[in-house]
Formats: structure tokens, C-alpha cells, sequence
């Protein structure tokens, strides 16, 4: 099931703007990564 959702997270965490580009460079040469979900959502 999938529900659009009006609210981004970015939009009151900033920070994760910076996260999301790091996370997209890294893929994007080919590097390998690892992400770990801690649940605090």
C-alpha cells in the first residue's frame, strides 16, 4: 500500500538534505554503502 504524504522530513531536519547528497555521491562513484536503521522514526 502506498500513501503520499504531504510533509517531507528534510523540511524540518536540514540536515538530512546533506546526508541524502552525501549518500547519492557515494552511489553515484560506484562506492560501496552501508546503511544501518537505529528505529527511531
Amino acid at each position: 500500500m502506498q500513501v503520499k504524504h504531504t510533509y517531507e522530513v528534510t523540511a524540518e531536519y536540514a540536515w538530512l538534505r546533506q546526508e541524502k547528497r552525501f549518500i547519492r555521491d557515494m552511489l553515484r562513484a560506484g562506492k560501496k554503502v552501508l546503511g544501518i536503521c537505529l528505529g527511531a522514526q
